[in-house]
């Protein structure tokens, strides 16, 4: 099954905004193809571990779990091109339902157990999927969505229903290309629904492929899959990438993983982890201590990562931190620092991907100089195919052969980018530009922060001010941390609100999404909500 030779991606074949000007090459024409090559390759080597579920699969044993569950996909009449929902948690049943699903061409639509049933419907609908798949915790759920209209022909299937099917004797599959559909992973917009980012088989083969090349994977090479696999970063980071070398990986969800992050480490003999910044600083808080000896670095994304986190947890746990630069709409990552420690520039998100391109526009999407900050933008093999459905945000995001990110930063004369914030966050004080990021710097070095986030809030007189939420560890007046600012922080970037949540009895803690990104969008509208003085 495996190719001969490697296999010249032809651009030609692609959208504009996914062309890079020189060759790239990939070893296998599907995720699938990758997966049974390495089946066949390292039959009884172990890939996958389950510690909730005390289970334990090699690469054959898993490949002929998937094969079974193919089988019963044909047995429902979906064919290449056809799409499928995951309503699952981090589980065997997803991952054997993933490369089932890639096997037989059919598209993966993973979504989050814990929305609630219209917003798992929308995505179920706007998908147009022929079957949602969900286990049995998710019973009552699933039936209040079967009961919205416009899934009326949706089929419905109890993974319990599937586990005893046995493997057919036929094995016959489609011929999959890598410019077929592999994933729709829907993302959660600043306002509105959410929306569809199609991702190619050459998506997923492509940065799972640079991840294990960038960061030196071996078939020795052990992940912790921290992050939900109903996000990019859980399937490309710490299940495609060690897959790609031949690696295994740890599945543990975060509700186990946080609480027992390095006992988990050491018994399984991790490597390498994929973290939001938020998931670093709560490791830090609950004052655990590393027991392993194995860890070689925390992969760390999706957000600004402070300053302050990131030397307090390499001071405290003796590992290093790579920071990179990515979204859903990149595949994962886009840019990573190097591989090894000593050739990190701090401060920077890294360099580009040799999957993808990284330049810096201006409001009239003119490239600006080495240096000067503006939007970035991204063109590469690792780029989203369109969003589903939506002519018109395709038109706005992806003009000009490049994704817009809607990030604001720079790149240096290295070709070392730095990740500002999202636009939408950037706060304008009396036209002077703030980056959130500024102002939780300072607070996290605050021996009673916990964890903290910034917010631009209305100003009659400003434009905007400074809000600032935090979450103690120990008892401390906001006097006191408004005073902490002295000498650390030109005035004008001084918060004029500290709000601590630990005292709200309807809020209590920093607001964070699945993956445990900071939901800032949630904080100022609490604060205009509840806060905002007339």
């Amino acid at each position: 099954m495996k190719s001969k030779k490697p296999i010249q991606v032809d651009q030609n074949l692609l959208r504009n905004h996914q062309r890079i000007g020189r060759d790239f090459f990939i070893e296998h024409n599907s995720v699938y193809e990758l997966f049974s090559a390495q089946a066949k390759k390292f039959p009884q080597k172990t890939f996958a571990i389950f510690p909730e579920f005390n289970k334990t699969f090699s690469y054959e044993d898993l490949n002929g779990k998937v094969i079974e569950r193919a089988s019963y996909l044909k047995q429902l009449c979906l064919l290449r091109g056809d799409r499928i929902g995951l309503v699952l948690p981090t589980s065997p049943d997803f991952i054997m339902l993933y490369f089932a699903a890639f096997r037989e061409g059919v598209t993966v639509v993973p979504i989050n157990p814990d929305l609630s049933p219209p917003e798992i419907a929308y995505i179920a609908s706007d998908a147009r999927v022929k079957a949602v798949f969900y286990n049995e915790q998710l019973s009552k759920k699933i039936l209040d969505v079967q009961k919205i209209a416009g899934l009326e022909r949706t089929n419905f299937i109890n993974v319990a229903g599937i586990n005893s099917k046995k493997a057919p004797k036929n094995t016959d599959m489609p011929d999959v290309h890598y410019t077929d559909e592999a994933v729709i992973i829907y993302t959660s917009g600043t306002t509105g629904y959410p929306k569809g980012a199609v991702l190619s088989h050459l998506n997923l083969l492509v940065d799972s492929q640079v991840i294990s090349e960038w960061f030196q994977f071996t078939t020795t090479t052990r992940t912790l899959c921290i992050l939900p696999l109903f996000h990019n970063n859980g399937q490309v980071v710490t299940l495609l990438a060690p897959l790609s070398a031949g690696g295994s990986t740890v599945m543990a969800p975060p509700k186990t993983s946080l609480k027992l992050f390095w006992s988990i480490v050491k018994e399984y003999n991790v490597n390498w982890t994929s973290v939001m910044p938020s998931i670093l600083a709560i490791i830090l808080s609950a004052k655990l201590e590393r027991k392993d000896s194995s860890m070689v670095g925390i992969i760390c994304g999706g957000q600004v990562l402070n300053s302050e986190v990131k030397t307090q947890f390499e001071n405290n746990f003796h590992v290093p931190i790579f920071e990179g630069y990515g979204l859903t709409e990149t595949t994962s990552f886009a840019s990573f620092n190097q591989f090894p420690e000593n050739n990190r520039k701090s401060g920077t998100v890294g360099r580009a991907l040799p999957s993808n391109d990284i330049v810096i526009i201006d409001e009239n999407d003119k490239e600006v100089a080495r240096g000067e900050e503006g939007e970035i933008c991204m063109r590469g093999l690792n780029v989203l195919t369109e969003y589903l459905g939506l002519d018109e945000v395709n038109k706005k995001s992806l003009r000009g052969g490049l994704f817009h990110s809607g990030d604001y930063g720079h790149v240096d004369a290295d070709g070392h980018i730095y990740f500002k914030t999202r636009k939408d966050y950037l706060i304008s004080k009396g036209g002077e530009k703030i980056y959130p990021s500024e102002i939780e710097n300072v607070l996290f070095g605050h021996p009673a922060v916990d964890e903290c986030a910034a917010v631009g809030v209305p100003d009659k007189l400003l434009g905007q001010d400074i809000v600032a939420f935090v979450k103690l560890n120990s008892k401390c007046a906001a006097n006191e941390l408004k005073e902490f600012f002295t000498g650390r922080l030109a005035h004008h970037k001084h918060p004029k609100k500290i709000v601590i949540v630990n005292e709200l009895a309807d809020l209590g803690d920093i607001p964070k999404g699945p993956t445990k990104k900071v939901l800032y969008r949630e904080l100022l509208k609490y604060y205009n909500q509840n806060l905002l003085e007339n």
